[in-house]
């Protein structure tokens, strides 16, 4: 130990008992490392005296750390030709030296010089890595899932890795989806997260206008897509979401799914996404408070493409399908932005009975899988739901005491709270499904029940468009219950929602709509003779309103 007071030394690595003083001090040389892994060679300056396996396990585990030590001892390494070496045997014959030479890129691929390095390598490493996937053992499909998920992130090397996959059967990277299932002790987890993550980037993200992305990069996207829905991709990603997975390959699935729900104009991606369980699973997904706001979002957002009404060919009957926007749903580009008469009556396509009877018949499967009440929760606002209200004014949750007044201040609005990462989308898309489903009379009891008014009420003032069109809508659907709507006033709802229901004749108008009419028989005596006609009432021309 240090003396007290004095500076100590770096932490040294100790030799293991097992290991020599001769392989330890190999294993600390990173030049003599690679020289090892690149085998037989006449750039070498010593000869191998270990496998090439034994070097590739020996030089990962001095690149895997990454502290400042091990990210110099990276740059040290890609000077050395390591990328090269790695790239060169992750087509050996032998699968084991496959593993760590794929396991060397992950560490080495994670700088921009490294992906250039990698890329810029002959042959090409990219078809060598996708035929691993279906050729080699559980441990080297999970490494090589770790080296497409950060080809797949990288704005860089994305564009060339959808190029690449373009006549590629995806069948096997859709194969490393389940291998959770399968062989979850055996790297089966990591595989399928990093696999799912892959899936995100590639078909889950919509492509941003400053990426500059041309149009062939964009009908590869398109292409993965219905590649990833012929391979079967969907059921897969509802299948990480309903059964024991990693947190991150739930996330990337849902968002994965939500996507690709959202691009497609047919009908067949719905029913594959229903005949596999797909509300139970984004139900779940929902209801899972660890998961990160965006993912309870997407699957709110795959639940509203579900509730969506669909014409009998199997297309969207929404306004704005020209422009490849969900009614609804939030431009993510301008998100934020009120766009004036963007307001989307999705209500008028219910018209068709056998339409309406679909939109509800899945409405009825979403409350009984219990989303409802998740459905609502993500409409919650920076602030929080609104306390409790009685007929005595507004007691808060926790005490159950009528809050104290604050101190008069300046006269104008509360400034609202910031949003969250991924709040707009699930107050959009919660709000959005709770619009449609409140048109049926159970699920709107339900809705009403789990205390919507006290999550929406604060809504109606959302900058976002469609939150407060949604929000309207529900409101109004439940203000249509007299007994709701007498609570809504507790919560201080705009008199233009709870006074929906009222009949016109119930207002005291001061004065007719129209003017008084006149027979034929008054129009001698009502001035062509010089005589003043009474005028009528405003009692009795309000007596005959409807």
């Amino acid at each position: 130990m240090p003396k007290k007071g004095g500076k100590g030394k770096g932490k040294k690595v100790e030799k293991p008992s097992w290991m020599s003083d001769e392989i330890f001090e190999l294993s600390q040389n990173l030049p003599q490392l690679i020289d090892n892994f690149r085998g037989p060679s006449d750039k070498n300056t010593t000869p191998p005296t270990i496998t090439k396996t034994q070097a590739g396990f020996f030089l990962w585990q001095q690149l895997f750390s990454g502290d400042k030590k091990n990210i110099a001892k990276r740059d040290e390494a890609i000077k050395l030709e390591c990328i090269e070496v790695a790239v060169k045997n992750i087509s050996s014959e032998d699968v084991a030296e496959r593993c760590p030479a794929t396991g060397v890129l992950t560490t080495l691929i994670e700088t921009e010089a490294g992906r250039e390095t990698m890329l810029a390598a002959r042959p090409s490493p990219i078809p060598t890595l996708l035929n691993n996937l279906s050729e080699g053992t559980a441990s080297l499909v999970t490494y090589t899932c770790g080296v497409l998920r950060i080809l797949a992130s990288s704005p860089d090397t994305k564009p060339k890795l959808l190029k690449a996959m373009r006549d590629w059967n995806w069948g096997p990277l859709v194969n490393a989806l389940r291998l959770h299932k399968s062989m979850p002790m055996f790297g089966g987890n990591a595989a399928s997260a990093n696999a799912a993550i892959t899936f995100q980037y590639l078909v889950g993200e919509e492509p941003k206008p400053e990426e500059g992305l041309s149009s062939a990069d964009k009908a590869a996207m398109q292409m993965a897509q219905e590649e990833t829905v012929l391979r079967g991709g969907v059921e897969a990603f509802v299948d990480i979401c309903l059964h024991k997975s990693p947190a991150q390959a739930k996330t990337a699935a849902v968002e994965a799914l939500h996507q690709i729900l959202q691009s497609t104009k047919s009908n067949t991606v719905k029913q594959s996404f229903l005949s596999s369980e797909g509300i139970e699973a984004m139900v779940r997904i929902m209801s899972n408070s660890f998961l990160p706001l965006p993912a309870r979002g997407a699957a709110a957002g795959c639940l509203w493409v579900i509730l969506l009404p669909e014409s009998k060919s199997g297309d969207q009957m929404a306004k704005g399908q020209e422009q490849d926007v969900l009614p609804g749903a939030p431009d993510f580009r301008t998100l934020g932005l009120d766009q004036e008469g963007a307001q989307l009556n999705i209500e008028e396509q219910l018209v068709d009975e056998d339409v309406k009877a679909l939109v509800m018949h899945r409405a009825k499967l979403i409350a009984n899988a219990g989303g409802i009440r998740h459905l609502v929760q993500l409409c919650q606002g920076p602030e929080g739901p609104l306390p409790i209200a009685t007929p005595k004014g507004l007691e808060t949750e926790a005490s159950g005491k009528k809050g104290k007044k604050g101190k008069k201040g300046k006269k104008g609005k509360k400034k609202a709270g910031k949003l969250e990462p991924g709040m707009a989308e699930a107050q959009t898309y919660g709000s959005g499904c709770l619009r449609l489903m409140s048109l049926k009379e159970k699920c709107k009891q339900e809705i009403f029940a789990c205390g919507s008014v006290r999550y929406l009420t604060p809504l109606l003032e959302s900058k976002i468009h469609h939150v407060r069109w949604n929000t309207r809508q529900v409101l109004l659907n439940l203000a249509m219950v007299p007994r709701y709507a007498t609570e809504m006033t507790l919560y201080k709802v705009p008199d233009y929602i709870t006074g929906a229901n009222i009949p016109r004749r119930t207002w005291a108008w001061e004065r007719p709509f129209t003017a008084p009419t006149t027979s034929s028989t008054d129009s001698k005596s009502s001035g062509l003779d010089g005589t003043q006609r009474p005028a009528t009432a405003p009692d009795t021309e309000m007596a005959k309103l409807p």
